[in-house]
């Protein structure tokens, strides 16, 4: 458990918004029993030092500055915030431009709803990053963002805009669509694909197109420029999918069109290809992680579950990462972390998949995803080892400031 120190009690509900002007409170010392930084042994009985959101120093026996706020953490544990690197909630609106199934210039980040509950209790779960993609409703999906889970404004929890290129294969994509012979065409939803294999054909058509426009020298239009930037080498494909197959499908249009950067995401199959994904160099965001099929689409596309999955893929050297996905919502990332662990995923490499291994798949990895000089102070501050289940989330601090504290249930987002 922790306790406030006796005299900084100001850190409490007014540091809980998250922003302010500077003061005092800027400057934070947390003690704690365990020091997990992510980029060296732990460290068992030290101070973790924070000024202007930042981490400035980290260890043993130094000098706390006069005036700071400090919170001393008796028999916890502090540890990197935790990123979430495939969120898909917290919108204001619909997440897919659905007028079209190729629409690579949708920016999520417009969507985005910073009063959205799902942030409130991700904060709760002790995440302080996610990246926010778009839905599973078209081809090609358009840019997500990285975001802090708390902030005053879009342009203060911003930590990256766009940085990947969202495609979408199986069965996901052709989710309401219908073909002409099928009844009376009185939306824009009849229309291709209604198939997966009508999927891979938009897919390459696309590519195609692009391709060839490049080759000829062709200006592009807007729509077509990610697209391009992905041919080049200069922006990552995520492929949003489920079953083996339709990794084999991906890597065959990847080898197709020379595309060298890709990140599957989802991938509940992908153990059973984990040594071609390890040498291609693929990274994989796991996620949502379930024991038996919970829907149609995962029961016809992924039946083959396997709750070792992420020990698997580690085990043949793939860099692995979790998030919530589809699931409707932020999950409990840290119970995630128990589950891998408990079924084969190495101590650090569980810990890694909701830290450092996320962070540098999203291409953020020098603001977050560790705790060093430098970068940002998100923590996540607990009652016990990230690996007890019994461990609770007691405070999380973004970017300086104490987020929740499940002490007093307030939480920069209000109260509860």
């Amino acid at each position: 458990m922790s306790r406030m120190a006796a005299g900084v009690l100001a850190v409490g509900v007014t540091a809980l918004a998250c922003a302010g002007p500077a003061s005092a409170a800027d400057v934070l010392a947390v003690k704690a029993a365990h020091i997990i930084t992510m980029v060296g042994p732990p460290l068992d009985g030290g101070t973790v030092l924070i000024r202007d959101g930042k981490v400035v120093r980290i260890g043993r026996d130094f000098a706390i500055p006069e005036g700071a706020a400090l919170i001393e953490v008796e028999g916890g544990t502090v540890m990197p915030g935790l990123i979430d690197a495939n969120a898909m909630f917290a919108f204001r609106g619909e997440p897919n431009e659905e007028s079209e199934e190729i629409t690579p210039d949708f920016e999520v980040l417009q969507a985005i709803d910073r009063d959205s509950p799902d942030l409130k209790r991700a904060v709760q779960l002790g995440i302080t990053t996610l990246r926010v993609a778009p839905g599973n409703a078209n081809v090609i999906a358009g840019s997500g963002a990285v975001i802090k889970s708390c902030g005053p404004s879009l342009e203060s929890v911003l930590v990256k805009e766009g940085g990947q290129l969202k495609v979408v294969m199986g069965n996901d994509s052709t989710g309401g669509n219908a073909t002409p012979r099928s009844g009376r065409p009185t939306s824009f939803y009849y229309r291709q694909p209604t198939t997966r294999m009508g999927v891979v054909w938009l897919l390459r058509q696309a590519l195609f197109r692009v391709k060839t426009a490049l080759g000829k020298g062709e200006a592009l239009t807007p729509s077509d420029t990610a697209i391009a930037e992905a041919l080049k080498g200069k922006l990552p494909v995520e492929i949003s999918l489920r079953s083996a197959v339709d990794v084999e499908t991906a890597f065959e249009v990847m080898d197709e069109f020379g595309l060298r950067r890709l990140v599957l995401v989802g991938c509940p199959e992908g153990y059973k290809l984990s040594r071609e994904i390890a040498r291609r160099g693929v990274p994989v965001i796991l996620g949502p992680l379930y024991a038996y099929p919970r829907t149609w689409r995962e029961a016809s596309e992924a039946p083959d579950v396997s709750l070792n999955s992420a020990g698997l893929l580690a085990q043949a050297g793939v860099k692995v990462a979790l998030g919530s996905g589809d699931g409707g919502g932020p999950v409990d990332l840290l119970a995630w972390v128990v589950l891998t662990h408990r079924y084969g995923l190495p101590r650090e490499a569980a810990l890694a998949a909701v830290t450092t291994n996320a962070a540098d798949i999203l291409g953020v990895a020098d603001r977050v995803g560790s705790l060093a000089p430098g970068k940002d102070a998100d923590l996540v501050i607990l009652t016990g080892d990230p690996l007890q289940a019994t461990s609770r989330v007691d405070k999380v601090i973004v970017n300086g400031r104490v987020a929740y504290d499940a002490q007093s249930g307030a939480s920069a987002h209000g109260e509860g």
